[in-house]
């Protein structure tokens, strides 16, 4: 019988089932084909603040700092 939390039932999966073989080598197969396509763009060319999660919150100072700190280490 499942959990019931927050008015729904959650049923608990037996980790024990086994997964089939065929169906994992396919999984794999389509990870590796996705994963040896070349980027489709250029992560430098995006905006800053979708290059990080801390740009435009109230962690902002935090980020700018750590990113000196991190430039000074690299001596640039």
């Amino acid at each position: 019988m499942g959990e019931r939390i927050g008015g729904k039932t959650f049923e608990d999966p037996n980790p024990n089932d086994p997964i089939d073989p065929a169906l994992l080598a396919e999984a794999n197969a389509a990870f590796a084909a996705f994963n040896a396509r070349p980027p489709q763009y250029n992560p430098a060319d995006l905006p800053e603040r979708f290059r990080d999660d801390l740009v435009g919150t109230e962690f902002e100072h935090i980020y700018r700092a750590a990113e000196a700190r991190r430039q000074k280490d690299r001596g640039q």
